[in-house]
C-alpha cells in the first residue's frame, strides 16, 4: 500500500497522535496538493459532512467539491495563495448535490515529504440561514411599524423609545 493509499484508510492507530487528532477532530479538514489539487488525506468529519467515501476523495480534487462557478476562483486562490492569508467564504457541494456555505482556513504544511495545504472547514449554512431569517424578520417588522397609523413605543431598559417615524421626529422636540 502506498503512502497516498494509506492516507485514505480510516485512521485508528493510537500511537500516531497527529493522525489520530486529525482524524477525530470535529471540524472537517483535509490536506491537498497545491499542484494537482488532489486530496492527500481527509478526516472523519469531512467524510461525514460531505458524504463522499474515502475512496471517492482519493479520486477527487478540491475543484470537485465546488460548483462550476467557483472553480476558477479556487484556482486563482491557490495560485495567488490568497486563501492562506485569511478565511475565505465558499460554496461546497456534498455527494448528494446539496450545497454548503463554508469558511475555509488554509495553511501551508509538509505532508509525506512534499508541500501541501491543510484546509479547515467551518460549515456556516445554518448560521447564515438564521442571520438571513433575522434580517428578513426585522425588515418585515420595520415595515409594519413604519406603516402603523398610531405611534408605537418600546420600553427598553427603563426608557421608552419611539418606533413610529412620526414619533421619532417628536423626540427631538420634547423629552420622553
Amino acid at each position: 500500500m502506498t503512502g497516498l493509499q494509506k492516507a485514505f484508510v480510516p485512521i485508528d492507530a493510537p500511537n500516531d497522535d497527529f493522525r489520530s487528532l486529525f482524524a477525530t477532530h470535529p471540524s472537517p479538514m483535509w490536506v491537498y496538493d497545491p499542484g494537482s489539487l488532489r486530496f492527500l488525506i481527509v478526516n472523519n468529519a469531512a467524510v461525514d459532512l460531505y458524504g463522499y467515501s474515502r475512496q471517492d476523495y482519493a479520486r477527487m480534487t478540491v475543484l470537485d467539491i465546488r460548483p462550476e462557478q467557483e472553480r476558477k476562483r479556487m484556482l486563482d486562490a491557490v495560485q495567488r495563495k490568497t486563501d492562506m492569508e485569511r478565511a475565505e467564504r465558499w460554496t461546497h457541494v456534498k455527494a448528494n448535490g446539496e450545497t454548503l456555505e463554508v469558511l475555509t482556513y488554509g495553511r501551508a504544511v509538509r505532508f509525506d515529504g512534499r508541500d501541501a495545504i491543510l484546509a479547515i472547514v467551518q460549515d456556516r449554512t445554518e448560521v447564515n440561514a438564521a442571520q438571513q431569517q433575522v434580517s428578513d424578520t426585522r425588515s418585515m417588522l420595520d415595515s409594519i411599524v413604519d406603516n402603523l397609523p398610531v405611534g408605537v413605543f418600546v420600553k427598553d431598559m427603563g426608557r421608552r423609545r419611539p418606533l413610529h417615524p412620526f414619533q421619532r421626529g417628536l423626540r427631538r422636540h420634547r423629552r420622553l
